[in-house]
């Protein structure tokens, strides 16, 4: 009746291992065990248990380090953006004054970026904050100390050139925002 099927079919599985000796030859060591069709053997759930939590390991990486470097871009977006907002302001005159974009790096561990009209910063100006995120870090201006990139009113030109630099903590990536006397201002 059942003469199609196989039961407890055994199958030797060996592992050959040969080491070179000091002068000549070799030293081989053979390993063998008898499998039969049902199961897995320890061996095989060790190695596939190390294949998986190698893919998740450089899986976890490459998804850190993806993510910091989508962060850092972001930041340095962010800061652009605050910086063309306040020189579209200027330009346009709101409010009839000046504007500008505050740095406050005076912690060094809680940077923000503040948008103001008027002809100097004042916190009851302020139009637009953020907060850089926990993982980034300003590095010009230095901690402790602030920066004012003020924009003219009317020709939306800075008083100075100004650069920032943002960068994440714990590495040395880095960008710098750059801001021309001819009131480009540019990342990179």
């Amino acid at each position: 009746m059942n003469a199609g099927i196989k039961k407890n079919v055994k199958k030797k599985i060996c592992a050959v291992f040969q080491i070179p000796k000091l002068h000549n030859g070799f030293i081989q060591h053979q390993f063998c065990y008898d499998k039969t069709g049902a199961g897995f053997t320890v061996l095989e759930l060790l190695i596939t248990l190390s294949v998986i939590a190698l893919l998740a390991a450089i899986g976890t990486y490459n998804y850190t380090s993806s993510y910091r470097n989508s962060l850092l871009a972001d930041t340095t977006n962010a800061l652009v953006s605050l910086a063309q907002l306040a020189q579209q302001k200027a330009v346009a005159q709101e409010q009839g004054t000046a504007w500008g974009m505050f740095i406050d790096n005076t912690t060094g561990t809680d940077p923000y970026a503040e948008v103001y009209g008027g002809d100097a910063y004042a916190a009851g100006a302020v139009v637009e904050h953020y907060q850089l995120p926990k993982q980034m870090k300003v590095i010009t201006p230095e901690p402790g100390t602030t920066q004012d990139v003020h924009f003219q009113k009317f020709s939306g030109l800075p008083s100075a050139s100004s650069t920032i630099v943002i960068g994440l903590r714990g590495s040395s990536f880095t960008k710098t925002i750059t801001i021309t006397d001819a009131g480009g201002i540019s990342n990179n």
